[in-house]
């Protein structure tokens, strides 16, 4: 038998996990993002206010279905790579729920084993620290009003484009260990394709009261305090939503 050529040899032997993953996420162009802001002042303020930085993205929902790996490029040339452990999706394709795990970074045992776990409690925390989930509901799009409509809102339908491909809200919050910083992903409210990805600001965050915590008031510190009444004074100086309150209904 005659011996294959040294190139094609390499390429059967070459792993395809050698070839990079395609990117979730797409940054718009300057000119986009220009028209994208001026359509969205109120959601676009709104949906940032807890940012560091952000920037405005397109996202390639089909990935969630038929790719085994993905990147997700950050800020400041950090990326990450999730691979896919299962994928739910709903009978007639109205939700994606994406589970999966990073890929790069990673954490190992000897890390967890410098915050003071002992080796049992450090191998037993690692898949859970790994894990991520992303979020993905089918949404239609009223050109005239520029409002967006949920799956399950009545008015769905109505604006539903037949044939066309699916669009999708996607969400998701990348808050572990696995990173120094927390981000998040969310859309917007009047724009039909695109979304917001924030890197948090943790001097702007805080802790809000709940049922199960009686005494947060007289518990609460003072810098917590102040944080909460600027948010809600920065909600008032945004003024009403700009939706109609009927939205929900037919």
């Amino acid at each position: 038998m005659r011996p294959l050529p040294i190139a094609l040899v390499a390429c059967w032997l070459a792993p395809s996990s050698f070839a990079e993953p395609p990117e979730l996420l797409a940054s718009v162009p300057d000119d986009v993002r220009a028209i994208v802001e001026a359509a969205n002042p109120y959601f676009l303020a709104k949906e940032t206010y807890f940012a560091k930085q952000y920037r405005i993205v397109t996202v390639n929902a089909l990935l969630l279905l038929t790719a085994e790996k993905f990147k997700i490029s950050l800020f400041d040339d950090q990326s990450i790579v999730l691979e896919v452990d299962s994928v739910d999706v709903h009978p007639k394709g109205l939700t994606i729920a994406w589970n999966g795990h990073f890929v790069e970074p990673t954490v190992s045992v000897a890390d967890l084993g410098a915050a003071e776990l002992s080796l049992e409690e450090a191998k037993a925390l690692l898949p859970e620290l790994h894990r991520v989930g992303i979020f993905a509901a089918q949404v239609s799009f009223d050109e005239t009003s520029r409002i967006k409509y949920q799956h399950d809102f009545a008015r769905f339908k109505e604006f539903h484009a037949r044939g066309e491909p699916a669009l999708y809200d996607v969400v998701f919050l990348l808050q572990t260990v696995v990173l120094p910083k927390a981000y998040e992903l969310r859309p917007l409210a009047s724009a039909p394709q695109y979304h917001v990805l924030l890197e948090w600001d943790p001097e702007k965050a805080f802790s809000i009261p709940t049922e199960s915590d009686p005494d947060f008031t007289a518990s609460e510190s003072n810098e917590n305090r102040v944080k909460r009444e600027r948010y809600r004074d920065f909600l008032d100086s945004l003024g009403p939503d700009p939706r109609p309150a009927n939205i929900h209904e037919e």
